[in-house]
């Protein structure tokens, strides 16, 4: 059963809807680097809720914009000409937004919200916790490689690199095939040349 694709106006808004997904999971990573490395709390309660505030900035921003961004994925792979694996540059995005979403749910998730119910338990006991200290080492070291990623990301929407080296490479094996083509053709038309002069020539004899 053949899908029918979308239309070019459904098109347009579909991309307009996964530009606005993928910036709000960039812009959320950013804004959890933000609150991560420029907010030093200095009580229980400040600790409670900087540890809030990175909960709302992930569930609101980052984990709205990783749902968002996966099904307008889907839905330019299965009802536009894009597809899944019909390009190296769509691939590479594929493998890098399943991994991050995997790793930021399971990963990075998990640490932030275990630090809420942590700082909203202990408060002050909160700040010398070893498993609050740990989880919030891990929000500090994978923030940014995923907001770095996902800039990455951004690059390979806009650049869509690999596609113009693959189209090349099309176009010189179709002309290496055209050369080839076009030389069969002649060697056979030579070959039909000399032997029709040899068989005027027999006949010239006779």
């Amino acid at each position: 059963m053949k899908i029918k694709k979308l239309k070019p106006q459904g098109i347009r808004i579909l991309k307009v809807i996964h530009i606005i997904s993928s910036f709000s999971w960039v812009i959320g990573c950013i804004a959890l680097c933000l609150v991560v490395f420029v907010i030093f709390p200095q009580s229980g309660d400040e600790l409670y809720i900087h540890s809030k505030a990175l909960k709302i900035v992930d569930d609101y921003l980052v984990i709205a914009g990783v749902i968002a961004t996966t099904l307008t994925g889907l839905v330019y792979a299965v009802w536009t000409n894009w597809g899944f694996f019909k390009h190296r540059w769509i691939v590479v995005k594929w493998i890098m937004t399943i991994t991050q979403a995997t790793f930021g749910g399971f990963v990075i998730g998990s640490a932030i919200n275990e630090n809420v119910i942590i700082a909203a338990t202990l408060r002050d006991a909160a700040m010398t916790d070893p498993v609050f200290i740990n989880n919030l080492q891990t929000i500090k070291i994978f923030v940014p490689v995923m907001a770095a990623c996902m800039i990455f990301l951004v690059w390979v929407s806009v650049e869509k690199p690999w596609k113009k080296q693959k189209n090349e490479n099309m176009a010189v094996a179709n002309f290496s095939e055209a050369v080839e083509f076009r030389d069969h053709f002649k060697n056979e038309a030579q070959t039909k040349s000399q032997t029709s002069r040899r068989k005027t020539n027999k006949e010239k004899k006779l």
